[in-house]
């Protein structure tokens, strides 16, 4: 049992999730929702700080710290409209289910890029 317990390094279990991954439909909807989410979530929080970074005289920071706000109110009234609204089963349904996982962090790379 202990021979057993010393050939299970990292890599082999690193490489047994990797195949349970791509071996699954819906893990592989999970991981790509989460990589997705993650990337676009970094390239928020640069143009966050870019934001920040080229604030001029004209604008204070309660100004910037207010459009920032702003954006977050109006990203959580549209989820809650197509929740309330019932949309958003609507396009669960239609999507299925990795479409629907992937609609969010494709809606915020859409985001990112209107920003730049």
């Amino acid at each position: 049992e202990e021979s057993v317990a010393k050939e299970d390094t990292f890599v082999q279990r690193l490489l047994r999730g990797i195949k349970t991954i791509f071996s699954s439909r819906l893990l592989m909807a999970i991981f790509t929702y989460n990589a997705l989410y993650a990337s676009t979530t970094v390239l928020l929080s640069f143009q966050r700080a870019a934001l920040v970074a080229n604030r001029n005289e004209t604008t204070s920071k309660e100004a910037d710290m207010a459009f920032l706000a702003n954006i977050n109110m109006a990203s959580s009234v549209a989820i809650f409209a197509l929740q309330a609204s019932g949309a958003g089963a609507f396009v669960a349904q239609s999507c299925g289910q990795q479409g629907t996982l992937s609609l969010m962090p494709l809606i915020r790379l859409a985001g990112v890029l209107a920003l730049a």
